[in-house]
C-alpha cells in the first residue's frame, strides 16, 4: 500500500510542475507519463483522465494558496497589526511556492470557476472577524471606506504581482536571483507602510 501511495503522490508532483509550466491546455497525459517515468494506463488508473488529475491538483493548490488568508480571517490582533502579520506571512508563502499566484490566475481565466469553490471562500471572508474589523474601523473613521473584499485585495495586488513577473523584474533591473530575493525584501517592507498610510486615516 505504501508503495502504490508513493507513485501516486509522484505522479500528482509530476502532474503539477508541468501543469505549472504548461497550463492545463499545453500538457497531455503522455507528457505526465513520460516525465514521470511511468506510462499513460496507470495515471489513467490512479487519476481516471487529465480533467480530473488537474481538478485535484488546482483545489489542492488552491487550499494552499488561501491557507494563509483564511488563518488571517479570524485571528484575534488590532487590525493595523493583522494587515501587517498578513503581508509578512504571504511573502514568506509566496517566497516558497513562487509560482502559485499565476499558475491559479492563469488557470481562472481558462476554465470553469466552479472547480475553483471560489463562493466558500467570499462565506468565509463575509462572516469573519476580519469583515467586523474592517466595518467598525470604516465606521469610527479610523481607515478610509473600504470593504474587506477590497482591503484583501489591496493587499494581495501589491504583493502577487512581483512573484508573477519575476523575470520581467530581473531584467529590466540586471538583477541576479539574489539580487531579485533582496529586492523582495524591501519590496515587502513598502509594501507594509504602502498599505498602513493609504488605509489608516491620521489624527
Amino acid at each position: 500500500m505504501e508503495t502504490v501511495l508513493s507513485t501516486e503522490e509522484h505522479i500528482k508532483t509530476v502532474a503539477q510542475k508541468l501543469f505549472m509550466e504548461k497550463g492545463f491546455a499545453g500538457t497531455t497525459i503522455r507528457d505526465i507519463a513520460t516525465e514521470a517515468e511511468t506510462n499513460v494506463a496507470l495515471v489513467n488508473y490512479y487519476f481516471r483522465s487529465k480533467d480530473r488529475l488537474f481538478e485535484q491538483i488546482i483545489k489542492e493548490s488552491l487550499t494552499k494558496f488561501f491557507s494563509v488568508v483564511t488563518e488571517f480571517f479570524n485571528k484575534d490582533i488590532p487590525l493595523k497589526e493583522k494587515i501587517e502579520w498578513q503581508i509578512e506571512k504571504e511573502f514568506e508563502f509566496l517566497e516558497k511556492n513562487p509560482d502559485l499566484p499565476l499558475f491559479i490566475t492563469n488557470e481562472l481565466k481558462m476554465n470553469d470557476l466552479s472547480i475553483f469553490d471560489l463562493k466558500n471562500l467570499k462565506s468565509t471572508l463575509q462572516a469573519s472577524l476580519f469583515t467586523k474589523q474592517v466595518e467598525t474601523a470604516v465606521a469610527n473613521a479610523e481607515i478610509e471606506p473600504i470593504t474587506a473584499n477590497e482591503l484583501m485585495t489591496f493587499v494581495l495586488s501589491n504583493i502577487h504581482y512581483v512573484f508573477m513577473s519575476k523575470e520581467l523584474i530581473k531584467n529590466i533591473n540586471d538583477y541576479d536571483e539574489a539580487g531579485y530575493k533582496a529586492y523582495i525584501q524591501r519590496h515587502k517592507k513598502r509594501v507594509k507602510a504602502f498599505i498602513i498610510n493609504s488605509i489608516f486615516l491620521k489624527k
